[in-house]
């Protein structure tokens, strides 16, 4: 079964999200014109984070290659003012560059994984000792 939610196409047979082709095609014009940016004002800043966390929905390990961008974006006093895109947002600019122009717009969905919960503790000064709690099963020494 297909739908689109939020703008993103779900699949729930294949088990896949997928970023519209009109998406994906936005995207790799933003990027494409980024890419030969040297100034940006935050406002124009905030409009490429946001198409990118919107995206980062369907891209795995994707939101590792927004965090400089929004770091930078932090850095203005004014949301008018116009500042020189540091290397450190240029080269995550560029990553997505290059993967935006490789990738299908496909993602698979996975399974959640099994959760565990650990809980472990010590204890200094002079009675030293460890002690753990996983499931059901408890350590001490």
């Amino acid at each position: 079964m297909r739908l689109e939610f939020l703008g993103l196409e779900l699949d729930t047979v294949a088990m896949e999200a997928r970023l519209p082709q009109e998406k994906l095609e936005i995207l790799k014009e933003i990027i494409t014109e980024w890419h030969s940016k040297r100034k940006s004002t935050l406002c124009e800043f905030q409009e490429l984070i946001g198409y990118l966390l919107f995206v980062a929905q369907v891209i795995p390990c994707s939101c590792t290659f927004i965090c400089r961008i929004i770091d930078f974006s932090m850095t203005f006093t004014s949301p008018r003012s116009a500042h020189t895109i540091p290397a450190y947002a240029c080269s995550d600019i560029n990553w997505w560059l290059m993967f935006s122009h490789q990738w299908n717009g496909v993602c698979l969905i996975t399974p959640q994984r099994q959760t565990l919960h650990i809980f472990t503790d010590t204890s200094g000064a002079d009675n030293k000792g460890i002690g753990g709690i996983f499931n059901e099963q408890w350590f001490a020494s």
